[in-house]
């Protein structure tokens, strides 16, 4: 029975491992809050999306300068250049910052959406001033029809590509497409004659649909973002009740491991006096079989013999 003692407590530690690893599971959400939750999504998005920014940006530079390279006097291209590259850096600081911090309160997610909002403004008014230095360059000396027509469509790309990151805060949307739009338009208003006239009533009228589109955006956007959210609800419990179902297995397994070695030490412990008890049973058997009289192998002889031979 002593190894019947021995491999109870085995059976006890293990049991009791697996209950501190079930105890130990992360079974606990955190927090539900919505509100919070939608912040986080967004935010998350937002710098999600600043390395496509950033090269759009770049490529966005890299086109107007191959389009004003023949027009646009270097005092001019140079400081353009430099206010683009820091600007870009600092997003990119601030974008990295972002991914190796770890907001968790309120406070912390709107601070990181402020500098977001911040850099996001900062680009707006650099394509703004953009539209606005770049629209009047060549005009009167040269035919500039392409390098305006390109312009045009640089800065709206950046109004219309805007929308799904931005058109879920209204005002900030609106303000960005503000100040990188209607620079530009108000240039080709000042040019002061008809074809420009009607050019700047349809650039505003383009203008009032992109709004107008990226308002529609918004409201249908907070829809998936609420399904997104509850989808990653359930994929968190999917995993917690995963773990507590795989704690579960471990500690079944253990547990019949150790009734089976129970079981096992028990039958070795219960054999052995059995099998003595039917040796003793056997010899008993035998010794009643037996004839009376001396133990065989003995003879009266041998002993009077012996008792002579004591005697001598």
């Amino acid at each position: 029975m002593a190894v019947l003692a021995d491999k109870a407590p085995v059976a006890q530690t293990n049991a009791t491992d697996v209950g501190d690893v079930h105890r130990q599971a992360p079974t606990d959400l955190p927090e539900n809050d919505p509100a919070l939750a939608r912040l986080s999504e967004l935010v998350h998005s937002t710098y999600d999306y600043m390395p496509t920014a950033l090269s759009g940006y770049a490529a966005g530079v890299a086109v107007a300068t191959m389009l004003y390279w023949d027009i646009a006097p270097a005092a001019m291209m140079l400081p353009w250049w430099g206010a683009f590259a820091v600007m870009c850096l600092v997003r990119l600081f601030i974008t990295l910052a972002f991914k190796r911090a770890a907001p968790r309160t309120r406070a912390e997610w709107q601070r990181w959406g402020l500098y977001s909002n911040i850099g996001t403004v900062v680009a707006a008014t650099m394509w703004g001033v953009t539209g606005w230095v770049f629209y009047g360059q060549g005009v009167g000396t040269r035919d500039t029809g392409l390098q305006q027509t390109g312009l045009i469509i640089i800065v709206y790309t950046y109004c219309a590509v805007a929308i799904p990151v931005l058109s879920i805060q209204r005002k900030l949307y609106r303000t960005y497409a503000a100040l990188c739009f209607l620079p530009l338009v108000l240039r080709i208003a000042l040019v002061g004659d008809i074809y420009h006239y009607q050019l700047a009533g349809e650039l505003v009228v383009i203008f009032v649909f992109t709004v107008v589109l990226a308002n529609s955006y918004r409201l249908a956007l907070p829809r998936a973002m609420d399904l997104k959210m509850k989808a990653d609800e359930l994929a968190g419990r999917l995993r917690v009740e995963t773990l507590a179902a795989e704690a579960a297995r471990r500690e079944a397994e253990i547990a019949n491991r150790a009734k089976t070695q129970f079981f096992t030490a028990a039958s070795h412990d219960l054999r052995q006096p059995l099998h003595a008890m039917g040796l003793f049973a056997e010899a008993l058997r035998q010794r009643v079989r037996e004839p009376a009289g001396p133990p065989q192998g003995r003879t009266p002889e041998g002993d009077t013999r012996r008792l002579n031979n004591d005697a001598e």
